[in-house]
This record gives structure tokens, C-alpha cells and sequence, in this order.
């Protein structure tokens, strides 16, 4: 299923169930610019999760309940270099 914003610019694409996000989906900005990809159950993020800024990935990381949990990668886009940390 896609969903739009009311300028018809694509902003999710992914699977529901029950009206909401459940399964893969992705995120998009105004810009059609992949910000966000991963699973959700019941519209929350879960999982390992991959967050995008303007094409490149900010950051790789570990969601529960849509929260930040675990293990995360975090790049620094200027420099492509990368720190891990916990949550």
C-alpha cells in the first residue's frame, strides 16, 4: 500500500493490517528522498531499522516498540565514518 500527503508526494510505502503499518515498509520526505526503512508492527518501528539523509544512511539501528533499543550504527555523512553506541 502507498500512502501520499495531501500534495500527493508518496511519504510511506509498505504493508497494514488492521489500518495499520505492519511488515516492510519505507519512509519517504516531500522530496521522495528514502528516509527510513524497516519493519513495523502495529505502526510502530521494530527491529533493525535504516535511516537515510538525502540518499545516504545516518544510521542503522535496533527499535522496539518504537523506541531506539540495543545496539546502534550511527555514520557521520560528511565523513562516512561511523560510531557505534547502546540504547
Amino acid at each position: 500500500m502507498k500512502e501520499y500527503d495531501i500534495e500527493e508526494n508518496l511519504i510511506f510505502e509498505g504493508e497494514y493490517k488492521n489500518g495499520n503499518k505492519n511488515g516492510k515498509g519505507k519512509e519517504y520526505d516531500k522530496y521522495g528522498n528514502l528516509i527510513f526503512e524497516g519493519q513495523y508492527v502495529n505502526g510502530k518501528r521494530i527491529g533493525k531499522v535504516k535511516k537515510n539523509n538525502y540518499g545516504k544512511l545516518k544510521f542503522e539501528r535496533e527499535y522496539f516498540s518504537g523506541n531506539k533499543h540495543g545496539k546502534g550504527i550511527e555514520y557521520n555523512i560528511s565523513d562516512n565514518s561511523d560510531e557505534e553506541d547502546d540504547y
